[in-house]
């Protein structure tokens, strides 16, 4: 099942890289690699922005946590708070990793 639901978007993703820069006359295979390394910049960046909304929506719920746990420490646990708070900043940190092809 969850097969099916990776297929089609492989198959749009794949449909728009050879789609996107097709000439008339002339397909080589440079065109191909030009088309597909820019789908991966561009899933590159995705990616950065989901890490970073991920991380800031992570620490903030951490803060609302903290705040929780500053109120009645029986209800939320510090290192719940903690964690939450780390890997915000490991997600945020992710995102600025440089993206290279070997």
């Amino acid at each position: 099942m969850a097969n099916k639901k990776l297929l089609f978007p492989i198959l749009l993703i794949t449909n728009t890289i050879f789609a996107y820069t097709r000439p008339q006359n002339n397909f080589s295979i440079g065109d191909i690699s030009q088309n597909l390394f820019g789908a991966e910049m561009n899933i590159h960046d995705f990616i950065q922005i989901v890490c970073i909304v991920s991380g800031i929506a992570l620490i903030l719920g951490g803060l609302l946590k903290f705040k929780k746990y500053r109120r009645n420490p029986v209800e939320a646990r510090l290192s719940s708070v903690i964690f939450d708070f780390i890997i915000g900043l490991i997600l945020i940190g992710l995102a600025f990793i440089p993206f290279q092809l070997s």
